[in-house]
């Protein structure tokens, strides 16, 4: 009888046991489950604190235009919206930034008294100046890149970086389309203009239009999705232009619909462009508007200036490197401006270094020059005298 409790006993002891470890295990599995997750959300999210990752991003500025793939779009750090150009497969986006009185509207709709300029004893203006407001509640600006530092409080970096898109080709041209509409056309059909009534057709030009619930109207067409190149049921601008014998500069503007209807709150616009060249040719496609009908459009320019984004391969291409140029200085502070922003959006801190590779002919050798005011700046770089 004595054995027979005994059993008894130590069988329930080690159905307790058992119990007990399946209740621990449970609970270790529980916590594993949950710090897991927890680390998951923590990697995906990426939150403030100091990390130890360190990622090396490279970019070059080559001297041949089909290396040049490495372009920033500055509009998109205040405007998530774009434009499509869509044709079977093949897909293209470009900026698309709105101004006008529509609460979707990025900027604000520019009045008289927003704009400035000079006038030529011609009677032609010159130095066109716009002042762009940002519509802090535009549900396109909210997600941006600006909208996120400004929720940051780093105010002056977002002024600071919106000062420097103002030196950019990409706003250059943008004041060059309302320049040229004034000087080659309002001017010719209005020649005793004031310079209120000037001010006052530049609003007119570029400014979009609204309905009583503030909703955007009669804006050119943006979503361009088709087939087999059928474009014609779009409503989009026609830009029709004969090239001189050179085949690089326009000689005659044919037809030019941009001009007769205006921008319609767009930035830039998308257009059916027919180019004739010296020899009788005739080719048509769908243009990005990013600069003036008048100036010429290169159709293999497919990732530059004319597209509204930066190619940085232009800093070898376009401007010098050495010396004290204001162009490429004011080109590489705004990339430079660019990608600090990035980082602290992103929680990383960026170090930038300038390089240019150069080779010695008659050696055969090849040098790398680095840029130290970077590396000083950044406390990378450390100089001291040499002791003797």
């Amino acid at each position: 009888m004595k054995q027979g409790i005994l059993g008894i006993i130590k069988a329930k002891g080690q159905f307790i046991s058992l119990l007990l470890l399946i209740f621990i295990c449970s609970i270790i599995t529980s916590c594993l489950f949950t710090t897991v997750t927890s680390l998951q959300a923590a990697n995906r999210q990426m939150g403030y604190g100091s990390f130890d990752y360190n990622y090396s991003f490279h970019y070059s500025a080559m001297e041949f235009e089909n290396s040049n793939m490495q372009t920033i779009t500055p509009s998109f750090a205040f405007d998530s919206e774009y434009v499509l150009v869509e044709n079977n497969d093949n897909k293209l986006t470009y900026p698309k930034i709105t101004i006008g009185p529509a609460n979707s509207d990025v900027f604000y709709a520019l009045t008289p008294q927003d704009i400035t300029f000079d006038k030529l004893p011609s009677g032609e203006i010159t130095a066109l100046g716009v002042a762009l407001k940002i519509r802090l509640s535009a549900p396109n600006y909210q997600n941006t890149l600006i909208a996120k530092l400004r929720a940051m409080d780093q105010n002056a970096l977002a002024y600071q970086y919106f000062a420097a898109f103002k030196t950019t080709q990409i706003y250059k041209n943008f004041l060059g389309i309302i320049t040229d509409y004034i000087n080659k056309d309002f001017l010719l059909k209005h020649p005793t203009s004031t310079t209120a009534e000037i001010q006052n057709a530049i609003a007119v030009f570029t400014n979009g239009q609204a309905d009583q619930n503030l909703k955007a109207i009669n804006r050119w067409h943006w979503n361009l999705k088709t087939t087999n190149n059928d474009f014609q049921h779009f409503d989009m601008p026609d830009v029709m232009v004969t090239l001189g014998k050179d085949n690089k500069t326009i000689d005659v503007v044919n037809t030019n619909t941009l001009f007769d209807e205006g921008l319609r709150g767009s930035f830039c616009v998308a257009s059916r462009y027919t180019v004739t060249d010296s020899a009788g040719n005739v080719e048509r496609r769908i243009q990005y508007l990013g600069q003036s009908p008048y100036q010429y459009i290169d159709k293999l320019n497919q990732t530059g200036i004319n597209e509204g984004r930066m190619v940085i391969g232009d800093l070898f291409n376009k401007v010098p490197f050495f010396g004290n140029y204001s162009e490429r200085s004011s080109f590489i502070n705004f990339v430079q401006n660019y990608y600090k922003m990035l980082g602290i959006v992103s929680n990383f801190a960026i170090s930038m270094r300038q390089e240019v590779t150069t080779w010695d002919i008659v050696n055969n050798s090849k040098y790398k020059v680095i840029g130290w005011h970077d590396l000083i700046k950044d406390n990378q770089l450390k100089i001291f005298d040499k002791v003797w």
